[in-house]
């Protein structure tokens, strides 16, 4: 086991402790309100120093063991059955950050791998203009 979340943490703790654990990896927290199952930016939770607690729709005492094996389908179905809150894993990708969506079946350590091989900076010679070598610094 590489981290446990339980519900008294704050989302800021949570978001922290992941990207520590996982450095080329991000959590982020949204609510459906319309609740038909798509996420959304206006979903998007942005105060992330209220405790999972706060926000759960289901009250549990159960935390989550996160392990470099778990997949984000499996890591996002966990808060969302323990918790009943929508989380996204994204991976970087160069100055990018994208949802797995498409990767969901890959464990968070291959996904880590994945992310730090492509997010080597670019070589000047690659880059079109200085705004471009500016995102990627």
């Amino acid at each position: 086991m590489l981290m446990k979340i339980h519900s008294q943490l704050t989302l800021k703790e949570i978001k922290k402790q992941f990207t520590e654990t996982f450095t080329h990896l991000k959590l982020t927290f949204f609510i459906d309100k319309n609740e038909d199952g798509n996420l959304t930016a206006d979903e998007q939770l942005t105060d992330v120093n209220v405790t999972l607690d706060a926000i759960s729709t289901i009250k549990s005492t159960d935390d989550i063991s996160i392990h470099d094996n778990m997949t984000p389908a499996q890591l996002e179905s966990e808060f969302k059955h323990r918790f009943g809150v929508m989380v996204q894993v994204f991976r970087k990708r160069g100055n990018q950050w994208l949802m797995t969506s498409q990767t969901d079946h890959h464990a968070l350590r291959q996904l880590q791998e994945m992310a730090l091989e492509t997010s080597q900076a670019s070589p000047e010679s690659e880059i079109i203009d200085k705004a471009d070598w500016q995102d990627i610094e």
